[in-house]
């Protein structure tokens, strides 16, 4: 169970340059030396050519949002 499940978190990060340009949120990743590492849900904006909530940092990861809890 513990290697599924680890090769399943191992594959749901992807690089960054093959992430939704299209406004879709999406969980980001960095890792920032001596700060340690950064997740946070985004999207990107086509006009400004940046991630809104972050539009200074350089994201090295992205994955797809999971499904919502079902009621």
């Amino acid at each position: 169970m513990k290697l599924g499940l680890e090769a399943f978190v191992a594959n749901i990060w992807r690089p960054i340059s093959s992430a939704p340009r299209d406004g879709s949120a999406v969980l980001l990743f960095m890792y920032m030396e001596g700060r340690g590492d950064y997740i946070w849900l985004d999207r990107w904006d086509a006009q400004d050519r940046r991630w809104r909530l972050a539009p200074h940092a350089r994201p090295t990861h992205w994955a797809p949002l999971p499904l919502p809890p079902r009621p």
